[in-house]
């Protein structure tokens, strides 16, 4: 995990209720600490959070901004985390794109695997404004409301209003009393919202609030982890050709820059 996203990480958790998601009605999600993903993003490329829950199983949550169309990569994900902890895996899919219903089940035989798909595009973004304006009001800020200002950009709103919420969110950040509350804000939506975010908006956000280590490390991140991403899904087109041609994983890993286990994956999601 990398340093940034390791302090994003502890962040998140420490801005998270008992109830992780109880602010937006869901219950039964109780973290006690963040852990690496490194294991997981060897083949991955990235994984998005893992914490361990105070049942000591596994959570391990995706911020997906597109539908997954099968289940087979977070299988992959789960399966390696569960032979590292040796504990009971419990995944939440935090859909937080114009995704309305993704897959839950797979059912590949001897293997059955099932997830949790949350959907904030079906919560009330104006309510939810609404709760942080008034709390900031009247002094009751809580952590439940750093939860719901975090996710507040990727909430339902009416169409065409998204450029006037962006403007509400950044101005209810700013009216958040404590300097480091307010940071600690920025740096959440930067890092769980960046790719989702305008040029212009991500700007917008970082002029109007201080600019922490933190914040500006989650910005070149992001921007690093779109460079890598692009760079790994061409490295993994090339490979699935030379596997095609019948080159050996030695060749391919030498000539790809892909790990042999990255390749092996590979060869097995090839159709015969």
């Amino acid at each position: 995990m990398s340093h940034a996203k390791d302090v994003l990480s502890k962040y998140l958790f420490g801005a998270f209720p008992e109830d992780a998601f109880s602010a937006f009605g869901w219950h039964g999600i109780h973290l006690t600490r963040a852990l690496p993903t490194e294991l997981v993003e060897v083949y991955h490329g990235t994984t998005d959070f893992v914490w361990e829950s105070v049942d000591q199983s596994i959570v391990h949550i995706e911020f997906q901004a597109q539908k997954e169309p099968t289940l087979y990569r977070f299988l992959v994900c789960d399966a390696l985390l569960a032979q590292r902890y040796r504990r009971t895996i419990r995944t939440v899919i935090l859909n937080i794109g114009p995704v309305t219903q993704a897959p839950e089940h797979l059912d590949a035989g001897s293997v059955r695997y099932t997830v949790e798909n949350l959907y904030l595009n079906r919560i009330d973004g104006e309510a939810v404004l609404a709760v942080v304006t008034e709390h900031l009001a009247t002094g009751r800020w809580t952590p439940d409301d750093r939860v719901r200002l975090a996710f507040a950009w990727h909430l339902r709103y009416d169409k065409g209003q998204k450029a006037q919420v962006f403007n509400r969110i950044v101005q209810l950040i700013q009216e958040i009393p404590d300097a480091q509350e307010q940071n600690g804000v920025t740096a959440l939506l930067l890092g769980l919202s960046a790719p989702q975010l305008s040029a212009q908006q991500a700007q917008q956000l970082k002029e109007a609030l201080k600019m922490t280590p933190l914040v500006r490390e989650i910005e070149r991140e992001a921007a690093e982890k779109a460079a890598q991403a692009a760079m790994t899904q061409t490295q993994q087109t090339i490979a699935r050709e030379m596997l095609k041609m019948g080159l050996s994983p030695q060749q391919i890993a030498e000539a790809t820059k892909l790990s042999r286990e990255q390749i092996a994956i590979l060869q097995q999601a090839l159709p015969q």
